[in-house]
């Protein structure tokens, strides 16, 4: 019994480590940390980005490196102030 209690809770400890890697919720609000998540993560979470987006915003971090201040998620191409302030709060940079 204590062998599969272990292995549960190891089990959970593991899925949330691995979940918050790239998104976390804050309450009700979803947030993603858009320099690891992948462009369906990204997609999933963030108003206004679809694929074509997502996959843009990844594609900006693997050319350019980490985004180090929200406001550079701009220099994305598809990514203008409208979409950017409607999901300020949900992405996280680290």
């Amino acid at each position: 019994m204590f062998k599969k209690l272990t292995l549960v809770i190891l089990f959970t400890l593991a899925t949330g480590l691995f979940n918050s890697s790239f998104a976390q919720t804050d309450g009700a609000m979803m947030t993603i940390n858009v320099n690891v998540a992948t462009a369906e993560q990204i997609a999933d979470i963030l108003d206004g980005v679809g694929m074509t987006r997502a996959q843009a915003i990844v594609q900006h971090r693997e050319n350019y490196g980490k985004f180090e201040r929200v406001e550079e998620l701009l220099m994305v191409r598809g990514i203008g102030d409208s979409i950017l302030n409607a999901n300020r709060e949900k992405i996280a940079l680290e």
